[in-house]
């Protein structure tokens, strides 16, 4: 509707009288009441047209959960990923989970943020090797020195020296060099102990893995610890356990509800890579499939 409509004249804005002033006013006030009287009825259509819509009448949003990205759900092999996803359920309460407590247990928080840093900074290598992959020549530049700095003057990375002088860390794996490429997820995937990824994600985690420091210095026998989120796969667990947790206890399908989860983060850490933003830095997913 025009502005000419809404005045009722043929003409360009007019000047505003009184009596014109006040016919305005009466009739947006009926504009809002319409709007106001119509609102369950929006809400209801929003709620069927994914998070974006519904975030905004929703009180129980969440920024993690209810991301506006609507992910692509491809998933061919669901009877085959719930089994796998069940298994490593199992193993996650008989085995990972138990270590993950004892961990947190036993080592200060201020501990495990360190620890949590070291691991982050031997990344570095994959992060600068997929922003030479991705045409980012500034942000390997920033990689490699944050890398260097943090390796000597952060002690091996327990601290993040190279943020005190201005170089901020990011991430990015080859998951998303082949994403930038053009390259879909292709199916959604659930592999044992690895848990939830894509065949794209599952291939560039792959790759990711040979650029590891730690693949190499922790020896043949202990590659099943590096395949754990490379190595750092109990401090991811120990960070997101109560939100892991609370995802569960309020899902009707736990399996559909960590598959959108992990699709939606993945795609708005993919978004943000490509804005040249930095992702939720609370995404349970962020940088590594999940448990």
């Amino acid at each position: 509707m025009g502005f000419e409509t809404i005045h009722g004249l043929g003409g360009g804005p007019p000047d505003m009288t009184g009596t014109d002033l006040h016919a305005l006013r009466a009739r947006l006030a009926l504009l809002l009441l319409g709007a106001v009287l119509c609102a369950p009825g929006l809400v209801g259509c929003a709620s069927q047209q994914g998070p974006s819509h519904a975030a905004v009448a929703d009180p129980d949003y969440d920024e993690l959960f209810d991301d506006p990205i609507e992910p692509e759900i491809y998933d061919p092999f669901e009877t085959t990923n719930r089994r796998v996803f069940k298994m490593n359920r199992g193993m996650d309460k008989v085995l990972i989970d138990p270590i993950s407590r004892a961990y947190a247990f036993a080592v200060p928080s201020s501990a495990r943020r360190a620890i949590r840093r070291a691991f982050v900074n031997l990344n570095s290598p994959a992060v600068f090797v997929n922003d030479l992959l991705q045409f980012e020549p500034k942000r390997a530049g920033v990689t490699g020195a944050r890398f260097v700095i943090n390796s000597t003057f952060g002690v091996a990375g327990l601290f993040d020296a190279a943020e005190r002088v201005g170089l901020e860390g990011h991430h990015t794996d080859f998951g998303i060099t082949l994403a930038k490429l053009g390259i879909g997820n292709g199916p959604y995937l659930v592999l044992p102990i690895v848990g939830p990824t894509t065949a794209r994600d599952a291939f560039g985690d792959l790759v990711d893995l040979f650029l590891l420091p730690q693949t190499y210095f922790l020896g043949p026998t202990t590659w099943a610890f590096a395949t754990y989120q490379g190595g750092d796969g109990f401090t991811l667990r120990d960070m997101h356990r109560d939100a892991l947790l609370a995802l569960e206890e309020s899902s009707v399908d736990f399996y559909v509800a960590m598959r959108y989860a992990y699709l939606t983060n993945r795609a708005a850490e993919i978004q943000a890579e490509e804005d040249e933003v930095p992702p939720p830095s609370d995404a349970i997913f962020a940088g590594s499939s999940a448990p």
